[in-house]
């Protein structure tokens, strides 16, 4: 626990501002009704004590205000058309103690929707609303919501439609592709978000940015609240309630009710002779070794390259140490402090005998991100390439004469996967070059793995398919003697062994989405003993959920399954989406089958033996 010595302020209270659109398309899509029901079954159980503060906010073409005191029987709407001047016309009433206003708050959620039901306002005015949104918490900080439909289109910091339908174009082989109009379009258009973000995080304020919009919105420069704040941006493409309302509803909950810490800051420091060159994540960089947090959560990481300040190190060991410092939802202000002391290693060789594929991914592929995010899409994807292959490079050079003549590819086994991982990063939605991936979808993934853990970007290189149609009882699906839960064995991701069956069933998961694809020629049994039903046709797939695991044996197998999964991957997988075999949808599993070849780029077999050319002509 930390003394007040590290407090310049009384601890800071959990505050949630949500600042939704309410526009026509928010509206008429279901956005608005699916938040707003979220937000009010999660309200009971969002972190805090009886100093937890709630606000609500509106916009389309003017911003929308509610009186949430207490002292009132009803919320009171309080619209102020002027943007260009926008104000807090009951400052102490809109931001209120969710104890004393919780009926008001639960019954302005409820009628939220119906408010702007009739709605035929196409405009939004989000730059104005989120000046008045930072007006309301600017005094105690806290964390913003920023629901999003439309493009911003009117007021200040209004945006355009830079991809006007056109998409980057993708070309054959291995790390090619990435042209002036795909790059351009990873560039934010407008400074005002990213100078309001700083602004946010001065004062303690994080913001999360949730975009529904079937158009482009421009995820890259609304992301930018996100990037230096510490938040979270969520991308639903083409939201419908009735399709992703369960995905909305269950990350939605698990993002307001998960453990977080409050106003902090992380210090990084490390041995002397060795200093800090580079940090990845979302936050904003107060210092040389300083991170600013207005909030921080299990479900994010933080990555920091490290560089020798001289040629060589004479110490046995180097220390590395991370100390944050947060304020907890009960307003305790706490220290926790990480350290690490690694032995330096004679020789490259032993270098290599303890290389971590898994951490050497996700740091390659954030190093990608920030490379494509400047701009640089296709640098960033061949710096994937090129750092597989020198570590291919490095470890031939010191193999005996022998080995390097055989003509065989090299790889120390701590790094047999690497040449896979990498390429299933580069085949990642983030730097793929195929023209079917739009620009906010690269945008949110390039932004998303900026801050994902190890285990989420080894899973986003190489989700894990598994096959269900086995015998779906114990001991699958229960704990083995190690204690983790028996899965069903792992498929190699080519179709040609999954999706090529129509009879087939599999469930995938990518770290961020999970996955359960049924061929069109299902067994009706399967389809019995999991849905309940013997035929899946003319359902809806979204409409679709597995039977209770009371249904069968089968049916408690997979839900076991799930959670399982769920468990490794807490944050993410939140909820399960049903593929049928030659539905559009299926796009979202072809695209994860890393090891077949694909329109633009290189299948496993071809990667292995273009690195292997490359390495063997650089070293001799």
């Amino acid at each position: 626990v930390a003394s007040a010595d590290y407090m310049v302020r009384p601890p800071q209270p959990p505050v949630y501002v949500f600042l939704v659109d309410v526009s026509y398309h928010a509206v008429a899509t279901g956005m608005v009704a699916t938040v707003a029901q979220t937000v009010r079954e999660a309200i009971n159980d969002l972190p805090g004590d009886v100093r937890t503060q709630v606000s609500v906010v509106a916009y389309d073409s003017a911003v929308h205000f509610f009186n949430l005191s207490a002292n009132l029987s009803q919320p009171q709407l309080i619209t102020v058309p002027d943007i260009a001047d926008v104000f807090l016309p009951l400052p102490d009433d809109m931001l209120v103690n969710l104890q004393e206003s919780r009926t008001l708050v639960e019954a302005l959620l409820e009628r939220l929707p119906n408010m702007f039901a009739g709605t035929q306002v196409l405009d939004a005015a989000l730059g104005p609303a989120l000046k008045a949104a930072f007006q309301l918490m600017q005094h105690v900080g806290g964390k913003l919501h920023v629901f999003a439909t439309a493009l911003p289109s009117i007021g200040e910091a209004k945006l355009r439609n830079r991809e006007d339908g056109r998409r980057g174009s993708g070309t054959a082989g291995g790390a090619k592709g990435g042209g002036p109009q795909q790059n351009n379009l990873l560039l934010p258009e407008e400074s005002f978000y990213k100078k309001l973000a700083v602004e946010c995080s001065r004062q303690q304020i994080c913001c999360d940015v949730s975009l529904f919009g079937a158009t482009y919105t421009d995820a890259v420069t609304l992301g930018q609240l996100a990037k230096h704040t510490g938040g979270s941006v969520y991308h639903y493409p083409g939201f419908t309630a009735a399709r992703d309302g369960a995905v909305v509803r269950k990350e939605l909950r698990h993002n307001l009710t998960r453990e977080q810490g409050w106003e902090a800051v992380m210090r990084v420091r490390c041995s002397q002779g060795v200093k800090i060159t580079g940090f990845f994540g979302h936050f904003f960089v107060r210092g040389t070794d300083l991170l600013a947090l207005p909030n921080v959560d299990a479900d994010k990481s933080f990555s920091v390259t490290l560089g020798l300040e001289e040629n060589a190190v004479t110490a046995t060991h180097v220390a590395v140490q991370a100390a944050l410092l947060y304020t907890t939802s009960s307003g305790e202000r706490r220290i926790r402090v990480h350290t690490v002391s690694v032995p330096v290693l004679p020789t490259i060789a032993d270098l290599f005998a303890h290389a971590d594929v898994e951490a050497i991914t996700a740091l390659t592929a954030k190093l990608g991100a920030e490379r494509a995010l400047a701009g640089k899409l296709q640098e960033g994807r061949e710096l994937i390439q090129n750092k597989c292959i020198d570590m291919l490079q490095g470890f031939r050079q010191i193999c005996p004469p022998d080995a390097k003549q055989s003509g065989n590819i090299l790889l120390p086994e701590p790094l047999r996967l690497l040449p896979l991982y990498a390429l299933g990063a580069m085949k990642h939605l983030a730097f793929r070059p195929d023209g079917d991936v739009r620009a906010d979808e690269r945008a949110t993934s390039l932004m998303q793995l900026e801050c994902t853990p190890v285990h989420g970007m080894v899973s986003s290189a190489y989700p894990r398919m598994m096959p269900l149609l086995l015998d779906l009882r114990p001991p699958l699906g229960q704990p083995g003697p190690s204690g983790h839960v028996n899965l069903p064995p792992l498929l190699p991701l080519v179709a040609e062994r999954t999706l090529a069956n129509p009879q087939g069933c599999f469930l995938l998961e990518d770290g961020h989405q999970l996955l359960l694809w049924i061929g069109r020629a299902a067994p009706p049994q399967f389809l019995v003993d999991i849905f309940g039903r013997s035929s899946l046709d003319g359902v809806e797939p979204f409409s679709l959920e597995l039977a209770p695991p009371s249904h069968s044996e089968a049916a408690a197998t997979v839900h076991n399954i799930v959670e399982a999964l769920r468990t490794e991957r807490p944050g993410t997988l939140q909820a399960l989406r049903v593929v049928r075999q030659g539905t559009p949808e299926e796009l979202l599993v072809l695209r994860c089958l890393v090891e077949d070849r694909s329109v633009s780029m290189m299948s496993y077999d071809e990667f292995l033996v273009h690195c292997h050319r490359t390495v063997c002509s650089k070293v001799a």
